[in-house]
């Protein structure tokens, strides 16, 4: 009798702590200050860029609609955790003074409590996927960041 009752207490017990992963402001910015990082690596690692300049990005919520930074560099939520990170850069033997730059981007956000409710030895980490890129006048192949469309549902009412 008492196994039963221990075991039935167990099973609510991981019932209750299984939530969904519901981050606040500061996680969500902190977030998003890294996809930026990840994006502006790319672009500088993978066209070999030598910086004179370069925008920054601010982490704060510039609308209701899943856009963050401002006007010079920001990222644009599109839904099933992909984004558009936008920026721009002045670099040596480029003829623009300031080469416009956008990289879709594959990112989730990892849940800092998920090992509570995943099993022993799974693999939590959530790693980026570059899915795309323009860079000035140029764009790769594969380069299309548009809304998913159960996000557009949700957000844009």
């Amino acid at each position: 009798m008492n196994r039963l009752l221990l075991m039935a207490a167990l099973a609510i017990a991981c019932v209750c702590t299984a939530r969904d992963f519901e981050p606040d402001e500061e996680e969500i910015s902190n977030h998003r200050r890294e996809l930026f990082a990840l994006a502006r690596d790319y672009i500088v690692e993978t066209f070999n860029l030598d910086l004179t300049d370069e925008c920054h990005f601010n982490p704060v919520r510039f609308n209701s609609n899943g856009v963050w930074g401002n006007f010079d560099a920001r990222i644009k939520e599109l839904g099933a955790d992909r984004f558009e990170v936008e920026g721009w850069v002045s670099a040596k033997g480029h003829d623009r003074n300031r080469l416009r730059w956008k990289v879709h981007i594959r990112y989730g956000m990892s849940d800092p409590e998920a090992w509570r409710y995943h099993k022993i030895g799974e693999d939590l980490t959530v790693k980026p996927t570059i899915l795309g890129w323009k860079l000035g006048d140029y764009n790769s192949v594969s380069y299309k960041a548009e809304y998913d469309p159960q996000f557009s549902i949700k957000t844009f009412r």
